[in-house]
C-alpha cells in the first residue's frame, strides 16, 4: 500500500477511542470500518515487542510493542484526525514508532511490516 507522509505503528487498542470503537474495528483487524482509507493490519498470534530498523543501515528507527497481539501501520495524520487526543507517542514512545515523511509502499511479510522507498524499513524481533 503507498503511503506518503508519517506513518506509525502500534497496536490499534492504544489507537482506537472506545470500546465500542474498538469492537466495530474488529479488534484491529479493519481500522475501515473507523474511517482510515491507509493501513496494514498484522495479526502475530501472540504478544510482542519489535524494533524498527533502517533496512540500509540497520539503524533502530524505534520500537513498538501490542498486548492485543494485533499491530497496525496507519496514515499518522489519518489518526491524529480520528482520534485528536492520541499521544501516546509522547507519552509511552517505546510502545509505538512514527516514521516521518515516508513515501513509498508499505507491506507485510513473513509477520513483519516492510517499507520500500525513501526510507526503508523492516520490523524485527527486539
Amino acid at each position: 500500500m503507498k503511503f506518503k507522509g508519517d506513518i506509525i505503528i502500534l497496536d490499534p487498542c492504544s489507537a482506537v477511542k472506545c470500546d465500542s470503537d474498538w469492537q466495530e474495528c474488529g479488534w484491529g483487524a479493519d481500522m475501515g470500518k473507523l474511517g482510515f482509507t491507509r493501513f496494514l493490519c498484522l495479526d502475530e498470534g501472540a504478544d510482542c515487542c519489535r524494533t524498527v530498523r533502517n533496512a540500509d543501515t540497520g539503524e533502530i528507527l524505534g520500537h513498538f510493542c501490542t498486548d492485543s497481539a494485533v499491530l497496525v501501520l496507519l496514515d499518522f495524520d489519518e489518526l491524529l484526525a480520528y482520534n485528536p487526543g492520541f499521544s501516546d507517542h509522547v507519552k509511552y514512545p517505546a510502545s509505538c514508532t512514527v516514521i516521518r515523511g515516508f513515501d513509498g509502499e508499505a507491506t507485510m511479510e513473513n509477520g513483519c511490516f516492510i517499507g520500500r522507498g525513501n526510507i526503508n524499513f523492516v520490523t524485527a524481533d527486539s
